[in-house]
């Protein structure tokens, strides 16, 4: 599968992505306008900041992150196949030293070494209770800093139910993916008006 990254210190560098159905890739367009709308409606939640890409699949989100400044992103992924993928584009890329990368579920996480500005949540399209169900975890083990903002893919035709203690302050479609931009109910009114 061919996959480049659409922007930053690395843009058009090629990823390594897993062959088959076992992931899902967010199209190269897709990340371009996902990028574009953080840094221009959430600044300071990706530059110098702190990652976590679950159901990171190929890795595309934290690797574009990175790419466009990120401090440290960590990876979130169920299936060993996508973790060595993941692996091998941060050792081709010379990123290793700024990223984690963990086999496990995304609904479990482990304790985070530090709290994230940024999460990319990005499950099956067939499962899209899983999205909602992780973003709980990860806010409940601690991932998610005051002002983090948590993007949720998934398939436009399908919303998820979106927890009771976030609420969507931006949301876009593209053809069949449409991406949620979520911040803590609390922190609608800071983030929220600007959608």
């Amino acid at each position: 599968m061919s996959l480049r990254l659409t922007g930053g210190d690395y843009r058009n560098r090629p990823l390594t992505a897993p062959e088959g159905r076992a992931t899902r890739p967010t199209g190269a367009r897709v990340r371009e306008a996902l990028f574009s709308m953080l840094e221009s409606r959430f600044p300071g939640r990706l530059a110098k900041g702190q990652v976590v890409d679950a159901f990171a699949g190929s890795g595309a989100l934290g690797l574009e992150a990175l790419s466009r400044g990120a401090a440290h992103v960590t990876f979130l992924e169920t299936d060993a196949t996508c973790v060595q993928a993941i692996q091998h584009n941060l050792a081709a890329l010379g990123l290793t030293d700024r990223a984690t990368v963990h086999q496990t579920d995304a609904a479990r996480p482990p304790r985070p070494a530090a709290p994230c500005t940024l999460a990319f949540l990005d499950p099956p399209y067939a499962s899209p209770e899983l999205g909602p169900d992780a973003l709980q975890a990860l806010a409940r083990a601690g991932w998610l800093a005051t002002e983090a903002v948590a993007v949720l893919e998934h398939r436009a035709k399908t919303p998820p139910a979106i927890p009771a203690a976030f609420t969507v302050a931006h949301q876009r479609s593209y053809r069949d993916t449409s991406v949620a931009f979520l911040v803590a109910a609390e922190d609608a009114d800071a983030a929220g008006q600007e959608s």
